[in-house]
């Protein structure tokens, strides 16, 4: 059911406020959905199902979100309603994220030689081989949410 009223009385705060709260049941479905997907992106090609590390690196990126808004908070930083979507976006790069540094380790020890035992000396080939991208994507999206934070929304 729409609401039209002349002149755009509604915000765009107004706006937002709405689609968050009823979309609110949503949040439990991406994280669901996002955890299958990764199990089955993690798990593919492996002996084993990698539901561990699902839930370990979804799990790390929502800590690291709760952190931020805890920060942000203690520092009195506005809030406003675009802010909610922030999770959202986040959840995405951190997933892709940890597909990136998953699969460049997973390469690197398909080129190494070396026994099982010294696999932990492959995992700084595999992040100086996948650092610069996440810098970028990391940098960029940090550099547009604080554009946005400053600039008005007409």
């Amino acid at each position: 059911d729409l609401l039209t009223l002349p002149f755009g009385f509604t915000s765009l705060e107004d706006e937002l406020e709405r689609v968050v709260f009823i979309d609110a049941p949503l949040i439990i479905a991406e994280v669901v959905v996002m955890l299958i997907f990764l199990t089955t992106a993690l798990s593919w090609g492996q002996k084993s199902i990698k539901a561990i590390q699902s839930v370990a690196s979804v799990l790390s990126v929502w800590l690291s979100m709760v952190s931020a808004f805890g920060v942000c908070a203690a520092f009195g930083a506005p809030m406003n309603m675009l802010t909610f979507v922030l999770p959202f976006v986040l959840l995405g790069i951190g997933v892709d994220d940890t597909l990136v540094i998953i699969f460049s380790y997973r390469e690197q020890l398909a080129k190494t030689l070396e026994p099982k035992e010294k696999n932990i000396k492959q995992l700084p080939a595999a992040l100086g081989h996948c650092a610069l991208s996440i810098l970028y994507t990391t940098s960029t999206d940090a550099l547009a949410f604080g554009l946005g934070t400053i600039c008005t929304i007409p």
